[in-house]
């Protein structure tokens, strides 16, 4: 069972179940969550949507909230998903 979208809080950190992340920042504007992403050699900031937002594109599912994320740089925050990232994995 996911979070649904009504319950996530903009700007707080969710482990997920989604295609290239286990956790994202939600952005209740976009109604996805911002995320980092590796690809071709390259890791970047992304963005995937909730999976209540839309039923053909939503590929995010929020399955728990870890906390308020920081307001941080986008090189800062890409660091701060990475390491959150790692630590969620290894649960």
């Amino acid at each position: 069972m996911h979070i649904p979208i009504k319950d996530c809080l903009d700007g707080h950190l969710y482990k997920l179940n989604a295609r290239n992340a286990s956790c994202g920042i939600y952005d209740a504007g976009k109604k996805a969550f911002e995320l980092h992403r590796y690809k071709f050699g390259n890791t970047f900031l992304d963005y995937e949507t909730h999976w209540d937002a839309d039923e053909k594109h939503g590929t995010a599912k929020p399955l728990l909230l870890v906390e308020e994320a920081p307001d941080l740089s986008d090189y800062d925050r890409l660091d701060y998903l990475y390491a959150w990232s790692d630590m969620l994995q290894s649960e």
